[in-house]
């Protein structure tokens, strides 16, 4: 039996924003933006007489909440009684979806995201779907299309085809409608 190399990036991943626990990161948050912006209010002006109200308290709590449901949310999704196997595929998942952010433009398939991932492609096409209410092929055209839309005012539509990765401008087209529900000739005008 041949003995799985560990994972060298794991490291870097654990301090990352990609990470189930960094997502809480003050920066990354709805209550960490109010807070801040508090604290430098207060920084601003310390001597000011501030009045924190019951709303303001209400405020702080729906914020704190919004942040976590999506959280749980995902969380809940992956199917598995232990949280730690929970904690583990989810990473493993969103290793696969970063993947897929770098490569998206490329001709990629979900075999090779799912080894990336170190998951069976069928565990991961399953895992992702239930996670991000996307399957990782869907995913992948939104991710083109949305690059699409952001050059469409910058370059010829047979570039960005090219660039997002379709070999035709015609398939591009088709799919640039369907996505969208109109040809990214319509857009530019």
């Amino acid at each position: 039996m041949k003995a799985k190399l560990p994972d060298l990036n794991l490291g870097n991943y654990f301090n990352s924003n990609d990470f189930m626990e960094q997502k809480f990161n003050s920066a990354n948050t709805n209550l960490g933006e109010k807070l801040h912006k508090l604290y430098n209010n207060i920084e601003k002006d310390p001597y000011s007489n501030y009045q924190f109200d019951l709303d303001f308290f209400y405020f702080l709590t729906e914020s704190i909440i919004s942040d976590y449901i999506p959280i749980v949310k995902q969380f809940n999704s992956v199917r598995s009684v232990k949280s730690a196997t929970k904690k583990d595929l989810i990473r493993r998942l969103e290793k696969g979806k970063k993947y897929i952010d770098e490569n998206f433009q490329r001709d990629i398939e979900i075999i090779n995201v799912a080894n990336e991932a170190h998951i069976s492609q069928y565990h991961f096409f399953r895992l992702f779907r239930n996670v991000y209410n996307i399957s990782p092929l869907q995913y992948i055209k939104q991710k083109k299309m949305e690059k699409a839309k952001g050059l469409i005012h910058k370059m010829p539509i047979n570039q960005i085809a090219n660039e997002v990765g379709y070999n035709d401008i015609f398939s591009f087209s088709k799919a640039y409608k369907k996505h969208f529900g109109y040809a990214p000739s319509e857009t530019l005008k």
